[in-house]
């Protein structure tokens, strides 16, 4: 049998296996993969609707929710903001 690797502290080198467990449990296939993969979905989805209520609040679809029509504009809104920035307007009339 062939005597583990060792650093120059005495400590054995972690083995190719650990590393591959490691990369496994972070669900990471090949080295280079973008840090987005990384990130759990739920924040992902979190991250998403954080910025659609800051563009729906920046143009003004929670002002005055007293209405169905102005509640469902607004949560189009957040959910459909890259619309936003693209000039479409969501208010359902």
């Amino acid at each position: 049998m062939l005597p583990a690797a060792t650093t120059e502290g005495g400590r054995p080198e972690p083995s190719v296996a650990a590393a591959v467990t490691l990369l496994r449990r972070l669900k990471v296939s090949r080295p280079g993969t973008p840090l987005l993969v990384l990130l759990p979905r739920n924040l992902v989805g979190l991250i998403y609707v954080a910025i659609g209520i800051f563009v729906a609040a920046s143009k003004d679809y929670f002002d005055n929710l007293d209405t169905v029509k102005r509640v469902l504009s607004a949560l189009l809104a957040v959910v459909l903001w890259p619309l936003l920035l693209l000039g479409i307007d969501l208010h359902i009339k």
